[in-house]
C-alpha cells in the first residue's frame, strides 16, 4: 500500500520533492528485511524523489538492535549499512560518531542538517533512540555472580528477567546537542556568506520520539517520555526551532508547543513551535489511515507559513486522498486570550516596516478580499526605514518601479502638510489637524513636545485629529479623518530613554494606506525625538511604533487617499502649474521639454483603474481647476484652447462623479469617459508641443 501511495504521489506532484524526511521506524524490531525494502520503496517516487543529500533519516526504537549496549557500533550496524553508507542525512550517533568525551571520532564528522534552497529552511536530525531496547545493569553486590544466577534460571525465567531489565528509553545525549549547536552555527555562517539572512531560515527538528502526548490513550511504561525532555525543549527554544517532526506514537497530530523563556516568570512570551506527529499504516482498513504528510513552506522569509497536508494510503488502482491543507503561521505572535481571538484581534510584530508589512499581508491573505478584521494591532520595533515603502508594497499603476520611493515620500509629505486647498471632498490633511487644529489653529504637536519636556512621564502628549465642532458624525457623506488619535510617550529602558508612538484608527486600509500612515507617524516620532534630545533628554531615541485599527481591511486598488499629483501640485507648487500652462502656449520657452515631461507625468497619473475601491477613488479637481485658470490667463491660441477645453471636460466629469453616489456601473461609465478625455488631452498636448 505504501508503494502505491508513493507511486501515485509521484504522478500528481507538479515538481520534485524538495526534501524527504523519515522520522524513524524504517523496519520492525530491527529486521534486515525492512531495511532491504527501503530503497525499492523510495524508487517509487521516480523523478520526484529528492537527492540523497536532501533525504533525512533518524533511527526509531525499532531501527536499532535491541539488547546491545547504548553508544555501541553493534546497536547501529544496520542503520549504518543502509543509511549512513549511502550518504543520506542522519543525526549524530552517540558513541559511534562521538567518543566518550563528546569529540568527533576521526573520519566520522558529518553535517546532520539539510539547508533548503535560498536558505529558506534548515532541517536538523536528532537521535532519541540510543537507549531504546537497552538492558539495565544489575546492582553490583559483593560476592554475587549475577551471570551464574541468570544461567541457572530456566529459559522462561531468563526471558522474564530480560523483559524486566529491558528499557525502551528515549534520551538525547547532551554531547549530541552541543555538536548539533555547532553545526547550526556553521550553517549560519555559510548561509550569511551566500548573501542570505540566517535568522530568516525556518528551523525544523526531526526526531523519533514525541515531545508531549498526542492522544488520550493511556500507556503504562516507565520510560514513555524522553527522560531529559526539559533539556531537549530548552535546546529547541534556544536554537529557534519553529517546527518539530516526530513519529513513534502511530498517531497523526498537529499542535502548538509553548516553551517558557524563563520558568521563573510569566512576563515573557513563550517560544512557540509547530509539532507534527506522523501516523502510520494500521489494521485492515489502512487505506483510511494517514501514511505520510506533505509540508509546504510559503510566504516571505519574514512571515513564513507552513501548510500541512495529510496523505492517506492508496489501495491498488485507487486514488490518492489528500486531507484539507492546514496552515500554520511560523512567525512570532503575541499570546492572546481566546475571547480576544474570537473578536478577530491579533498582534502583528516586526523588527522593521518590511517585517511588519509582510506579516500583516500574510494575515490578510487568510481572509476574503475586502473582508474587515476587527481590532488589528501592529507594532514596529525600528522605524528608521520610513518613509520608504515596504519591499513587497504592491506595484502602482502609472508609477515606475524606480519612481515608487519618490511617489511614496511625496504622498507622506503632502498628508503631513499643515493646510490644503483641495475641494474634492477630503476637507483636511492630517498635518492640518496636527499642526493647526480647529478654528484657533492649535499647534498640537508643539504642545505635545512641550508637555514631554516639562515632565518625562507625562501622558499628555496626545494629538487629536477628530474635531467635533467641524466633523458632523451624523452625516454619512461628510469626510473626517479615519486616523483619530496619536500619543507620544517616553519610556525608560536599561539602554536609555525611548520615545514610543501609539496611534488609533477607526478604520484603515492596510495594503496601500497603512504604510503611508506608519511613515507619517514615524516622521512625527523622529522629529519629536530630535527636538527633545536637543533640549532635554540627550539619550532619547525613537522606540516602537504601534497602530491600533478597529476596522481593518486590505484593499485591491490604490485608495482615494492617494491624492493625484496634479492636485498635490495645487497645494505645494502653484508656480509649476502656471509654468505648465505657459509651456503649452509658448514654443520658445526655455526648459519646455522638461515641462512637457511633467505634463505627461501628471496626465498618466490620472489614468483610472477598472476596479472601484469601496473606500473611494482618487479624483482630481483642484489641480485641474488651477491649471485651466492658468491656461485661460496666458494663452488664447487654438492649441491651448483645445487643451483647456479637454481639461475642463475632465474636470466636469470628475465633479459629477464625486457628487453622486458611486456604484460599479457609474464607476465603469466614469472610467470610460475619463480615458476618452485623457486621450483628447494627450492629443492636445502633442499639438501644443509642435511634434
Amino acid at each position: 500500500m505504501l508503494e502505491e501511495t508513493l507511486e501515485r504521489l509521484a504522478t500528481e506532484l507538479e515538481q520534485p520533492l524538495d526534501a524527504l524526511i523519515v522520522s524513524g521506524d524504517i523496519t520492525v524490531s530491527g529486521s534486515r528485511d525492512g531495511y532491504e525494502r527501503l530503497e525499492p520503496l523510495l524508487e517509487k517516487l521516480g523523478a520526484r524523489r529528492p537527492p540523497v543529500e536532501r533525504t533525512l533519516f533518524v533511527p526509531g526504537n525499532h531501527d536499532v538492535t535491541w539488547y546491545t549496549p547504548p553508544s555501541s557500533a553493534s546497536r547501529y550496524e544496520l542503520f549504518e549499512e543502509f543509511i549512513s553508507s549511502r550518504g543520506y542525512v542522519r543525526p549524530i550517533l552517540d558513541g559511534v560518531d562521538l567518543d566518550e568525551s563528546g569529540v568527533w571520532r576521526s573520519g566520522r564528522e558529518h553535517c546532520p542538517l539539510i539547508i533548503g534552497p535560498d536558505a529558506s529552511y534548515v532541517v536538523a536530525a536528532i537521535n532519541t533512540s540510543n537507549y531504546s531496547g537497552s538492558r539495565e545493569p544489575l546492582l553490583e553486590v559483593d560476592g554475587v555472580d549475577w551471570d551464574a544466577l541468570e544461567a541457572s534460571l530456566p529459559e522462561e525465567g531468563r526471558k522474564e528477567l530480560l523483559r524486566v531489565l529491558t528499557r525502551d528509553a528515549a534520551r538525547v545525549a547532551p554531547s549530541q546537542l552541543t555538536n548539533l549547536r555547532r553545526a547550526l552555527e556553521q550553517a549560519d555562517v555559510a548561509i550569511a556568506a551566500d548573501g542570505h539572512d540566517p535568522r530568516r531560515a525556518v528551523r525544523i527538528a526531526v526526531l523519533h520520539h514525541q515531545l508531549l502526548p498526542v492522544s488520550a490513550t493511556e500507556e503504562l511504561k516507565s520510560t514513555e517520555a524522553i527522560v531529559n525532555l526539559g533539556l531537549l525543549r530548552a535546546f529547541l527554544r534556544d536554537n529557534h526551532f519553529s517546527v518539530v517532526m516526530h513519529g513513534h506514537k502511530h498517531v497523526g497530530a498537529l499542535y502548538w508547543d509553548h516553551v517558557a523563556q524563563d520558568p521563573s516568570t510569566l512576563d515573557n512570551e513563550p517560544h512557540r513551535m509547530l509539532v507534527v506527529s506522523g501516523a502510520t499504516i494500521n489494521g485492515p482498513s489502512a487505506e483510511q489511515h494517514e501514511v505520510a504528510r506533505l509540508l509546504e513552506l510559503g510566504g516571505p522569509k519574514s512571515a513564513p507559513h507552513c501548510n500541512v497536508i495529510s496523505l492517506s494510503g492508496v489501495v491498488a488502482g485507487g486514488d490518492l486522498r489528500r486531507g484539507a491543507s492546514k496552515r500554520a503561521r511560523l512567525w512570532p505572535q503575541a499570546s492572546l486570550p481566546p475571547s480576544s481571538r474570537r473578536l478577530g484581534l491579533d498582534v502583528i510584530r516586526g523588527d522593521d516596516l518590511d517585517d511588519a508589512y509582510d506579516r500583516l499581508m500574510s494575515e490578510f491573505d487568510l481572509h476574503r478580499p475586502l473582508q474587515e478584521v476587527n481590532h488589528v494591532v501592529c507594532e514596529i520595533a525600528d522605524i528608521s526605514k520610513a518613509p520608504s515603502p515596504p519591499e513587497r508594497y504592491p506595484e502602482l499603476p502609472n508609477v515606475r518601479r524606480e519612481d515608487r520611493d519618490r511617489w511614496f515620500e511625496d504622498l507622506v509629505t503632502w498628508w503631513q502638510a499643515p493646510r490644503s486647498i483641495l475641494s474634492n471632498g477630503l476637507r483636511f490633511t492630517h498635518g492640518g489637524r496636527i499642526h493647526e487644529y480647529g478654528l484657533t489653529k492649535i499647534r498640537q504637536f508643539e504642545h505635545a513636545v512641550e508637555a514631554l519636556g516639562q515632565k518625562e512621564t507625562s501622558s499628555r502628549a496626545v494629538l487629536v485629529l477628530v474635531d467635533p465642532l467641524e466633523d458632523d458624525l451624523r452625516k454619512a457623506d461628510q469626510k473626517f479623518p479615519a486616523f483619530c488619535l496619536a500619543q507620544l510617550l517616553i519610556r525608560s529602558t536599561p539602554h536609555g530613554r525611548r520615545l514610543d508612538c501609539v496611534a488609533y484608527f477607526r478604520k484603515q486600509e492596510m495594503r496601500y494606506w497603512w504604510p503611508i500612515n506608519v511613515a507619517e507617524l514615524a516622521s512625527l516620532q523622529k522629529r519629536a525625538c530630535s527636538e527633545l534630545r536637543g533640549s532635554h533628554y540627550s539619550d532619547l531615541e525613537p522606540g516602537f511604533l504601534r497602530t491600533i485599527s478597529t476596522m481593518a481591511f486590505a484593499g485591491t486598488t490604490v485608495p482615494r487617499v492617494a491624492v493625484p499629483k496634479i492636485d498635490r501640485a495645487a497645494d505645494e507648487d502653484l508656480v509649476k502649474l502656471t509654468l505648465l500652462a505657459v509651456a503649452a502656449s509658448t514654443p520658445t520657452l526655455s526648459g519646455r521639454e522638461d515641462l512637457f515631461a511633467t505634463w505627461n507625468e501628471f496626465v498618466d497619473d490620472l489614468e483610472p483603474l477598472d476596479a472601484r475601491d469601496p473606500d473611494g477613488v482618487p479624483v482630481a479637481e483642484a489641480g485641474l481647476r488651477k491649471v485651466i485658470e492658468a491656461l485661460s490667463q496666458v494663452s488664447g491660441e487654438a492649441e491651448s484652447g483645445e487643451l483647456q477645453q479637454s481639461l475642463d471636460a475632465l474636470l466636469q466629469r470628475n465633479i459629477a462623479y464625486t457628487a453622486a453616489p458611486q456604484t460599479d456601473d457609474r464607476h465603469s461609465e466614469w472610467v470610460a469617459g475619463v480615458r476618452s478625455d485623457l486621450q483628447r488631452i494627450r492629443l492636445a498636448l502633442t499639438a501644443a508641443r509642435g511634434i
